[in-house]
C-alpha cells in the first residue's frame, strides 16, 4: 500500500524496537521539478516522546 506525502509517495516502511529504543525508516519516491526525474530517498526515523522525527 502506498500513501502520498508532502512532495512525494510513501512506498515503504520498517520499524524496529530495540531495548526500547524505536526506529524506522520510510522510503519516499519523489519526482524533481527541474527534469522529472523519478528518485527514491530513505528516511530514518526515531520515535521520541511520543512523536516521530528525522534522524539528523
Amino acid at each position: 500500500m502506498n500513501h502520498r506525502a508532502p512532495g512525494g509517495l510513501i512506498t515503504g516502511v520498517n520499524v524496529d524496537n530495540y531495548n526500547g529504543r524505536v526506529t524506522g525508516t520510510v522510503q519516499v519516491e519523489a519526482v524533481q521539478e527541474a527534469t522529472g526525474a523519478r528518485f527514491t530517498q530513505g528516511m530514518a526515523l526515531v520515535k521520541e516522546d511520543g512523536e516521530w522525527r528525522v534522524c539528523q
